[in-house]
């Protein structure tokens, strides 16, 4: 997702405002997030997909050796 890599050092000054104690702080990050992420043809649903990537997701072992 080259598309993610441009806008995510803007989205990763975002996400940790999601954390606030307050609602309008909230609904406007969340407000942030999706134009930020609509900028570069994406939504939510990509972004949820990035982050759940199975390739930067730690390998399970194979083998109880491994787990070893």
């Amino acid at each position: 997702m080259a598309a993610l890599a441009t806008i995510a050092p803007k989205l990763s000054k975002l996400i940790p405002r999601l954390a606030t104690d307050h609602e309008g702080e909230v609904l406007a990050t969340v407000a942030a997030i999706r134009r930020t992420l609509e900028s570069a043809g994406l939504d939510l649903h990509a972004l949820a997909e990035a982050l759940g990537d199975p390739k930067t997701e730690a390998k399970e072992p194979a083998t109880w050796c491994e787990l070893a």
